[in-house]
């Protein structure tokens, strides 16, 4: 069986293109809803990252330029017995980068999960809104 098609003279004969009109503004509502929506979100998300991510940096840029000295200069540490401090420095800062990024990671998803809702709340509109318009009968074969 091939697939029906729908031409606009048939659409046109049968008194209808008045709706169709309406029923494509309503869609395109809340297509253009979609856009800004997702671009919103997506630019407080990277805002916030972005913000942690600086302080991950300013941790790691310490953290590795500690190291690098230290093994350059590791007869000096050795000698100075500060392999204990060096050690406790690299944990301390270590653990602060795991936090940060923990919590980084988790606003991302929640971000995340925001902005999939906002995106299938307005496509489950758009899905009902064209159901409905099928079951009552303004959106035929």
């Amino acid at each position: 069986m091939p697939w029906p098609t729908i031409s606009w003279d048939s659409f046109v004969s049968h008194g209808d293109a008045r709706h169709f009109g309406v029923l494509c503004l309503a869609i395109a509502i809340l297509l253009g809803g979609l856009f800004p929506l997702y671009i919103w979100l997506t630019t407080l998300s990277s805002r916030h990252w972005q913000a942690k991510q600086q302080v991950i940096n300013k941790h790691l840029d310490l953290t590795q330029g500690r190291f690098t000295e230290a093994i350059n200069q590791i007869r000096a540490v050795k000698s100075y017995v500060s392999e204990n401090l060096e050690r406790q420095f690299f944990k301390r800062q270590r653990h602060s980068i795991e936090q940060l990024t923990r919590g980084q990671s988790i606003e991302w998803h929640w971000y995340d999960v925001a902005r999939r809702i906002g995106l299938n709340v307005i496509f489950a509109g758009i899905y009902a809104y064209v159901v409905y318009q099928t079951y009552s009968g303004n959106y035929t074969w």
